[in-house]
């Protein structure tokens, strides 16, 4: 231990539990829905030095999971977590509906503290009856003992997010009139009830402690700062729970969001308590040991959550600890593959780290990564696909050599990152080109590939990661010469345009890019998109922060819209009226309108796969693989995938297609 990292290193008791530093890994969702996937996953991130994990009831196992296959599932998790001599704590999420070892159905009433408006299952909810409360109760005790059956080493109640429990404190939701509503006591008794159970359930040999809600500046989703403080006080002197664990919302906003914003508010919970109770702090996107370092010297708090920064590398700990600051793969703040899965109800991925989740078969850090037969490997482009494939060959053993047209690493990466709050995905290809280095891989950029210099070069593998083309929809003036891509406008060819209309069937991140881009200079944006929603595709935590970034912008919106037609000053559209997902699906009316002096019009309508280099190649002279882009254009996340697969076949398979 370094004098740079005095206290982050220090252990620290939880109650009974006594963890071996102060960093941990909070509770999150991953769906993976399999306990060996799950013991894997939590495996590799306290092997790489995390004190203290908490998995998560509702979202590891399997909500349907029998109460034996549970048992089993926690003691696969902590026998993986001990392994390295790590504790690991069990979060539950109570839930009326949500709950563990119950499938959610959608034909059945949500219980909500009153019935004042639709559950968020779009339904009217039935408000909760004595017999209601007991269960829940009954059933969060009897999950907690089926983690202490486990091995788990504590237990945590999720009490915020707005999930069922964290409701009944708002006077919004719970304006009951008997004993579980009206002043802050009242509001508390369900959770005081449940923790009153679970402590009498796991005795006083297991720690326990409760998720709370506080925000950096408004209290979140309680009514008052004075109600979060009251909650926290409340907890500290019922003397039943051995440390809070603060979060709240906004707790994620993309890759230029700040960090650690809701520290502030942590630190006032244990000034509040007068620091008689360990306060962690999570959801705070702290990224950096040295963040958390200061985090902890300065006193705020007694545990920093470091969530993102292990799924992206779990090893971020251990090189912390050994100087290694350069070899940290650090999290880019995308949200695509965590956040953005859970609310597709996938399980969770990693745009930086495409083990997630298959850690039981892509673990570089174990034995067995190495090939039995090495084999000439050439990669050509020189994007994330493509970076991420030469990396993951070459570290298997592979003779790796990567070709890019360019004059730079990076591709579209380089084009996104100028975004104002994408600037942090700069790192998916400053870390792979350092670790490339470090590899001493063959590197050659401005090369235009053809078949002659594959032939010259003469590899036994060819994977191809040759990116994209913009696709040029033939609208009537499409081909003027103020229509322009979105990579024209994150090239910065449109500086000077007053008045810019960009045309947006993306979904998501090549429309948002250049309307971020071009409004944060001032200039007026007009969006027509067909869809009923702008960046529809984003996820429910990147979506509000993007649109409160265009608020005070001149922004214009022209929704369930498409453009019939352009000319030198002006874009004409068609809006469907009365269909509320346009036209464009359902048919119905449409109502013609046009938008005036245009300067420019962008054209964020997608893109086509450059397949040239494929198509010419003879297919059987090469093992041959197409990667990214060249094969579907879609996201980072999926170029990382796919580069990351690809790397693990070579040699090991047949020539195919991913």
């Amino acid at each position: 231990m370094t004098d740079a990292f005095a206290h982050l290193f220090q252990n620290i008791a939880l109650g009974p539990v006594t963890v071996p530093n102060r960093v941990f890994y909070p509770a999150h969702t991953t769906l993976f829905s399999d306990a060996s996937r799950a013991a894997a996953y939590y495996a590799a991130r306290a092997r790489g030095g995390y004190g203290l994990l908490f998995c998560s009831a509702n979202g590891d196992l399997g909500r349907s999971a029998r109460a034996d296959s549970r048992v089993e599932g926690y003691r696969q998790i902590a026998d993986a977590v001990h392994a390295h001599g790590a504790k690991v704590f069990l979060q539950i999420t109570p839930g009326f509906h949500f709950s563990p070892g119950r499938d959610p159905d959608p034909r059945t009433a949500a219980v909500e503290p009153s019935v004042l408006a639709p559950s968020v299952k779009g339904c009217m909810p039935r408000s909760a009856e004595a017999r209601d409360i007991q269960s829940i109760v009954e059933g969060v005790s009897a999950e907690a003992c089926l983690g202490i059956q486990g091995g788990l080493d504590g237990i945590e109640i999720h009490n915020t997010h707005h999930h069922d429990l964290h409701r009944w404190l708002f006077h919004a939701f719970n304006q009951r009139s008997d004993e579980f509503g009206g002043t802050l006591e009242n509001r508390m008794r369900l959770l005081m009830q449940m923790l009153e159970g679970v402590r009498e359930a796991i005795g006083r040999d297991i720690a326990l402690g409760v998720r709370i809600n506080h925000a950096y500046d408004t209290g979140a989703f309680l009514e008052s700062r004075e109600d979060a403080l009251g909650v926290a006080e409340a907890l500290y002197r019922s003397g039943l729970v051995d440390y809070l664990n603060n979060s709240g919302f906004p707790y994620f906003g993309g890759s230029g969001s700040p960090r650690g914003p809701l520290i502030d508010g942590a630190a006032e919970i244990k000034s509040r308590i007068g620091g008689k109770l360990p306060v962690l702090s999570t959801g705070d996107r702290i990224i950096d040991p040295r963040v958390a370092e200061r985090v902890l010297r300065d006193g705020k708090v007694d545990m920093v959550g470091m969530l993102r920064a292990g799924i992206a590398d779990p090893q971020i700990i251990n090189k912390a600890r050994a100087g290694f600051f350069e070899d940290i793969r650090a999290c880019v703040g995308a949200g695509q593959g965590c956040l953005g899965h859970f609310d597709q109800g996938w399980p969770m991925m990693c745009t930086q780290n495409a083990a997630v989740g298959y850690e039981q078969k892509w673990d570089l850090e174990k034995a067995g990564g190495k090939v039995a037969r090495v084999r000439k490997v050439l990669v050509v482009g020189g994007g994330p696909a493509g970076l991420e494939a030469a990396l993951i060959a070459a570290k298997r053993g592979h003779d790796v050599m990567l070709f890019e047209r360019q004059g730079v690493l990076g591709g579209q990466v380089n084009l996104i990152a100028r975004s104002p709050r994408r600037n942090g995905f700069r790192n998916v290809v400053e870390w792979r080109q350092h670790q490339l280095k470090n590899l001493k891989v063959s590197i050659r950029l401005n090369v235009e590939v053809a078949p002659e210099l594959v032939k010259e070069v003469a590899p036994d593998v060819v994977v191809l990661a040759t990116g994209s083309i913009p696709r040029r929809v033939r609208y009537p003036g499409s081909d003027l010469p103020h229509v322009f891509t979105a990579s024209d406008v994150m090239e910065g060819r449109l500086a000077g345009k007053r008045h810019v209309v960009v045309v947006d069937s993306s979904n998501y991140y090549q429309g948002t890019d250049p309307v971020e881009y071009l409004a944060a200079r001032g200039t007026k944006v007009t969006i027509v998109t067909a869809l009923p929603l702008f960046a529809a595709g984003a996820s429910m935590n990147d979506a509000p922060v993007l649109l409160e970034s265009l608020k005070d912008k001149d922004v214009t919106f022209h929704l369930n819209s498409e453009i019939s037609g352009i000319t030198a000053t002006t874009v004409d559209c068609l809006e469907s009226v009365n269909v509320p997902w346009g036209t464009w699906y359902y048919g119905g009316q449409k109502r013609a309108f046009s938008i005036e002096r245009v300067d420019a019009v962008v054209l964020a309508i997608g893109a086509d796969p450059d397949s040239t280099l494929w198509t010419a190649l003879p297919s059987d002279r090469y093992e041959m693989y197409r990667i990214g882009d060249c094969l579907a254009p879609r996201g980072i996340e999926h170029a990382v995938y796919e580069g990351h697969k690809v790397a693990w076949s070579i040699g090991d398979i047949s020539s195919e297609e991913v």
